[in-house]
């Protein structure tokens, strides 16, 4: 069963809320790639690169204004000199009706 926009919305926020939830990545490399049938939520990200693209600095520690990385999504960094900070959420928070 499908869940309304609404609840979707809420459903979304009561999971990235959860101090449990996250992970932390640092360090001067790496590389993940958001598994297949997932969607991650990134609310700090600190000189990484989105599919080649960037470097991105998103400093908002706000669960309503994390960044959505959809399955396929490629984060990397290869910075040799900068300290990388990553705060993630993974998990599938929608999809298949949970």
């Amino acid at each position: 069963m499908a869940l309304s926009s609404k609840r979707q919305y809420w459903s979304r926020m009561y999971r990235l809320l959860d101090p449990n939830a996250y992970t932390y990545s640092s360090g001067t490399s790496m590389s993940l790639i958001v598994p297949a049938g997932t969607t991650w939520y990134a609310t700090n990200m600190w000189f990484v690169y989105v599919n080649g693209n960037g470097p991105y600095f998103h400093r908002k520690l706000d669960c309503r204004e994390c960044i959505e990385l959809p399955a396929g999504t490629v984060i990397t960094s290869t910075t040799r000199t900068v300290w990388v900070h990553l705060l993630l959420r993974l998990c599938c928070c929608y999809g298949s009706g949970h």
